[in-house]
């Protein structure tokens, strides 16, 4: 098994990951990061965690995606700037959110109908109307 480092820039930003084995990864967080700092010469590391390998919920709420922040306050990874000005940050997930849901809907092949047949119809978000757009 191995456990997944974020490499932090001084302002904690992510700048890269590592998988680590867990020989390499001591008994903490701590003497992972003191392995690393070693090995590498760096001094910023933080677990990340990929899905929910540590159970229900990550630990530090999201994935440590390149240009993602790490929030000391928090103890989670969190994007930076929203993608569009009109999405907010959700207080719970720290992710950015559309001010409406994008909706979910089916379509059906003509052809072939039937509940196995239906796509699910994408949509993009357009930032002039602050709606869902269907593709």
């Amino acid at each position: 098994m191995a456990q997944r480092y974020a490499k932090l820039d001084e302002n904690n930003i992510v700048i890269g990951e590592i998988l680590l084995d867990d020989s390499a990864c001591g008994s903490s967080e701590a003497e992972a990061v003191a392995s690393l700092q070693k090995m590498y010469g760096w001094q910023f590391w933080k677990r990340t965690y990929f899905g929910t390998e540590e159970g229900e919920t990550n630990p530090r709420k999201n994935y440590a995606s390149l240009g993602y922040v790490y929030d000391e306050s928090a103890d989670a990874f969190k994007p930076v700037s929203p993608q569009y000005p009109s999405w907010t940050r959700n207080a719970e997930t720290l992710l950015f959110e559309a001010p409406t849901p994008m909706p979910v809907t089916y379509t059906e092949d003509p052809d072939n109908p039937g509940e196995a047949n239906r796509q699910q119809d994408l949509y993009t978000w357009d930032e002039a109307t602050t709606s869902w757009v269907k593709q």
